[in-house]
C-alpha cells in the first residue's frame, strides 16, 4: 500500500492525500482518493508540512498538517478489507520530484516511541524491481514473487522485502540504516542491473557494492549475492563477473537459468517487456535459491 501527499502544481491534485493498495489474490489495484476537493492544503513557499502515516490493527490513516500561511489539517484513512495490516517496521519513505522547480530544504523521519516494539527480520531481500516483483498487475500476483515465496515458505524464519522500482546500488546505500535497523541475520542482495541500464559508471557501482558489503559485514550480517537477472535491453554480465571476482560470500547464479542463448532473457520467463520475469521465472528463481541456500526457509 502507498500513501502520499501531492505537492505538484496540478490544481486538481495539489494538497490532497492519496492512498492505494494492492489487495486480494490477484493483481487488483485499488486507487483510494481519500481527500475531497474541499479538503486540501493550500501550500505556498515557506510553509512547513507534517505528514504522518499510521496504522493500528487494520486501520490505515494519513494526516497532513500545514503551518505557515494557513494552519490547516486534513486526514483520511481506510480499513484493510483483507483484515491484515503490513508488518511493523517494513515501510519505506521516499520523496519523489518529477520535474518542476520544487526545493526540499529539510525533512526528517521519526518513529513513534509509544508504538509497537521493533519487529526484527531473519532474512531481508534487498534489490530493485526484479526483487520486488515488478509489474505484478500484468502477471505476477503478490504471493508468486520469488522473494514472497521464500518468506511464506519459511518454517521458522521471518522475512521482509526492501526493494523498489528502478533502484540502483546508490539507493541501497541510502537504505542501509533501514536495513540495519531490522537486524537481519541474512541479507539477500540482487542489485546492479538498473545501474547498467542508467549508464552509471562501473567505478561507481563497483564502489557502491563494496560499501554495501562492508557495512553489512561490520554488523555481523550474512550476505547472499544473487547474480543480476538477464534483460534484453542491456548486457548485465559485467556486474555478475565483478560479484564473482570480488566477494567471498555465498553467491547464487540467478542469471544462467533465466537467460536465452546469449545474454538476454529467455522468452519462456519473460513477462513481455524483455526485462521482468513472469510467474514461471519467479518459480524458477525460488527453486534455484532454495537449492543452494535451503537454510533460508528452514
Amino acid at each position: 500500500m502507498y500513501a502520499w501527499l501531492d505537492l505538484t502544481n496540478d490544481a486538481t491534485r495539489k494538497g490532497r492525500i492519496y492512498m492505494y493498495q494492492v489487495e486480494g489474490s490477484g493483481p487488483t489495484l485499488n486507487l483510494r482518493d481519500v481527500s475531497t476537493a474541499g479538503s486540501r492544503l493550500t501550500i505556498v513557499n515557506g510553509d512547513s508540512i507534517r505528514f504522518v502515516v499510521t496504522y493500528s490493527n487494520t486501520q490505515f490513516l494519513g494526516q497532513a498538517t500545514q503551518n505557515g500561511s494557513n494552519s490547516t489539517s486534513i486526514s483520511a484513512g481506510f480499513v484493510f478489507p483483507l483484515g491484515s495490516a503490513p508488518a511493523a517496521n517494513t515501510g519505506r519513505w521516499t520523496i519523489n520530484i518529477l520535474g518542476g522547480s520544487q526545493a526540499i530544504n529539510d525533512w526528517t523521519i521519526e518513529s513513534d516511541p509509544s508504538g509497537p516494539a521493533p519487529l526484527y527480520k531473519d532474512v531481508l531481500f534487498v534489490g530493485d524491481d526484479s526483487t520486488y516483483g515488478a509489474w505484478q498487475d500484468t502477471g505476477i500476483a503478490t504471493g508468486n514473487r520469488w522473494a514472497a515465496q521464500l518468506i511464506t515458505g519459511a518454517a521458522t524464519k521471518t522475512g521482509a522485502i526492501n526493494a523498489g522500482y528502478g533502484d540502483c546500488t546508490s539507493e541501497v546505500i541510502i537504505k542501509l540504516p533501514q536495513i540495519l535497523a531490522l537486524k537481519p541475520q541474512y541479507v539477500v542482495i540482487n542489485i546492479g542491473g538498473v545501474d547498467i541500464a542508467e549508464g552509471v559508471s562501473s567505478g561507481t557501482w563497483q564502489a557502491n557494492l563494496v560499501t554495501i558489503r562492508d557495512t553489512l559485514k561490520a554488523e555481523g550480517i550474512n550476505i547472499i549475492w544473487l547474480y543480476v537477472m538477464p534483460r534484453n535491453d542491456f548486457d548485465v554480465t559485467s556486474v555478475n563477473t565483478y560479484i564473482s571476482a570480488t566477494f567471498t560470500d555465498t553467491i547464487i547464479d540467478t542469471f544462467t537459468p533465466l537467460k536465452d542463448g546469449g545474454t538476454g532473457l529467455n522468452a519462456t520467463y519473460d513477462i513481455g517487456d524483455g526485462i521482468h520475469i513472469n510467474p514461471a521465472g519467479a518459480d524458477l528463481i525460488f527453486t534455484t535459491i532454495t537449492g543452494i541456500a535451503p537454510f533460508l526457509t528452514a
